[in-house]
């Protein structure tokens, strides 16, 4: 009799979480001259040959979360990946490996 009502136990709907971040880089791209001229350009072709892609209307530079030249949104950026026991470290291992690029601080 329960193989009759399977399909009433099946998912519906799925979440994802996104970072807090992730949309105040999104907000900083409005007021960023080069984070235009990379959107009108990834939107004919992405990936381009340059390494940069759109994903989810997010600017990526080889496979990184691109920020730009904000100073102020790339601290808040380290900070909150740095605290991130997925991202960063809980307090005892530094972080090894960044998915996320700063124009102008490699």
């Amino acid at each position: 009799m329960l193989s009759r009502v399977g399909h009433l136990m099946s998912i519906q709907s799925v979440s994802v979480a996104t970072p807090q971040w992730i949309q105040e880089v999104l907000n900083s791209y409005h007021t960023d001259p080069v984070a235009h001229t990379l959107l009108q350009s990834l939107a004919i072709t992405s990936p381009d040959d340059k390494g940069y892609s759109l994903e989810n209307g997010v600017i990526k530079y080889k496979q990184h979360t691109w920020v730009g030249q904000n100073s102020a949104l790339g601290t808040k950026v380290i900070a909150a990946l740095h605290a991130s026991p997925i991202g960063g470290h809980s307090g005892s291992l530094p972080i090894t490996k960044s998915n996320t690029y700063f124009i102008g601080r490699v």
